[in-house]
């Protein structure tokens, strides 16, 4: 399968970013939900997966857009922080 932040397919600009962030302080399936809500609402991005402590999105690479992310599932009352490449 084709990654899809390589093409321009249903809207998603092509030029995303891949990250990988850590999720502390979850630790049920209500969890996960909750966390995906928060970064699903942030402009930018796009949620690829969130399982208990961790989350894949694809976003537009800008820095804003990263502290945005890390604050939206801190305000939702979990701790956020970029996984080292």
């Amino acid at each position: 399968m084709w990654p899809l932040a390589s093409y321009t397919l249903w809207g998603y600009p092509k030029d995303m970013a891949v990250l990988n962030l850590t999720i502390g302080g979850m630790n049920c399936d209500h969890c996960v939900r909750h966390v995906q809500r928060a970064l699903a609402e942030v402009p930018g991005v796009t949620v690829k997966q969130v399982t208990v402590g961790r989350a894949v999105v694809d976003y537009n690479g800008q820095p804003d857009v990263l502290a945005a992310m890390v604050s939206a599932v801190n305000e939702a009352g979990y701790r956020a922080h970029p996984e080292a490449a």
